[in-house]
């Protein structure tokens, strides 16, 4: 079985970047393309090469894109994508925006009200009464200088009392 290997038409027969296929050899003009005046030559099937046995070479060289241009061209999607998104369900969008304010509403109302009945249940004289009463008992911390002046007055008052130790020995002198 005997393959043909092809070139696709392209602009300058000189390309590089190339399909390989089996095509017909005569002149052809794409019907897409039929609005341009450029028309395409096929080279004759004579000129063409063997290819391996039961392998169509299909090679097709892309353009490199850098990786930058990708990124630019998926967030300008996505932004397309939302701001479409957003025009069809303006409405449903509004709606659920709506129902999320007067819940916050309703909750901010609730403590509102909540916090006026505890305003009215305050008695000022009964309030006063306990924090004297929790200050009374409470007992005040000593600073530093509190403590050295009560250790310093703990001195005097007992410096005549000191009892002085006499050592004890196994062998008591006499």
């Amino acid at each position: 079985m005997v393959h043909h290997q092809l070139i696709l038409p392209t602009r300058s027969l000189n390309q590089k970047n190339a399909i390989m296929d089996k095509m017909p050899s005569k002149s052809v003009v794409a019907p897409a393309t039929s609005r341009l005046p450029i028309s395409y030559t096929l080279p004759s099937s004579a000129a063409t090469t063997p290819m391996h046995a039961g392998l169509r070479k299909l090679k097709i060289i892309r353009p490199k894109i850098n990786k930058n241009m990708l990124r630019i061209r998926r967030e300008k999607m996505n932004k397309h994508k939302l701001r479409k998104f957003r025009k069809k369900y303006a409405a449903l969008i509004a709606k659920v925006k709506m129902r999320r304010e007067v819940r916050k509403e309703k909750l901010f109302r609730a403590e509102l009200l909540s916090q006026i009945k505890e305003a009215e249940r305050f008695d000022a004289e009964s309030y006063v009464k306990k924090m004297l009463d929790t200050i009374d008992k409470t007992p005040k911390q000593e600073t530093l200088w509190e403590r050295k002046d009560r250790f310093l007055r703990l001195k005097r008052i007992h410096r005549t009392n000191v009892d002085l130790l006499r050592p004890k020995f196994d062998d008591p002198v006499d």
